[in-house]
């Protein structure tokens, strides 16, 4: 596991992204939910995304760069950190339940191939990265949601999944080879 403490500095800059954020495709299936519920699981994920561009880049360019491209209208493919074929899925950590418990969950449509996902977890201002999972430890797995908003989706417990490399072994792993000749 790897964990990011922000500050109410790094809070406000992802509040500023928050409400900047353009209204995306909602994923809650047919719920209703209301704006704020929506804006403060933004809210989480960009945290995920400022502290995994930390852990792969040492700073908050990539975030920004990428949350830029995204306003103009772009998409990041998955790619939350550019030029690393990551994706980081955050969530709330519940309370009541270990953060060991927690599962990471990826719909089918969100899998690209040869692809990383972490797991995200964030609570009293700290984002802990759990462990990671392939695309192939995805679509193996037997173990699918049957309800809610992520119906069908592939999902692996916090405590099965791969554990976190240090940031030069996760930069030389992840990074998406040039296209140069």
């Amino acid at each position: 596991m790897i964990a990011y403490d922000f500050t109410p500095e790094d809070e406000a800059l992802i509040d500023e992204v928050a409400t900047r954020a353009r209204p995306l495709e909602s994923h809650f299936g047919s719920a209703i939910r209301k704006q704020s519920l929506i804006v403060r699981d933004y809210w989480v994920g960009f945290a995920g995304e400022l502290a995994l561009s930390r852990y792969l880049t040492g700073g908050d360019e990539a975030f920004v760069r990428s949350r830029e491209q995204l306003e103009k209208g772009g998409t990041d493919c998955g790619e939350d950190v550019p030029g690393f074929r990551v994706d980081i899925k955050s969530s709330w950590a519940s309370f009541n339940r270990p953060k060991k418990y927690h599962r990471l969950a990826v719909r089918p449509a969100q899998l690209l191939d040869d692809w990383i996902y972490i797991l995200g977890l964030y609570d009293d201002c700290r984002l802990t990265m759990m462990g990671w999972a392939t695309t192939r430890d995805l679509r193996s797995s037997f173990d699918k949601l049957c309800y809610g908003g992520f119906l069908g989706a592939h999902v692996i417990r916090a405590d099965k999944l791969n554990p976190m490399p240090g940031s030069t072994e996760a930069r030389q792993l992840w990074s998406i080879p040039s296209k140069r000749a």
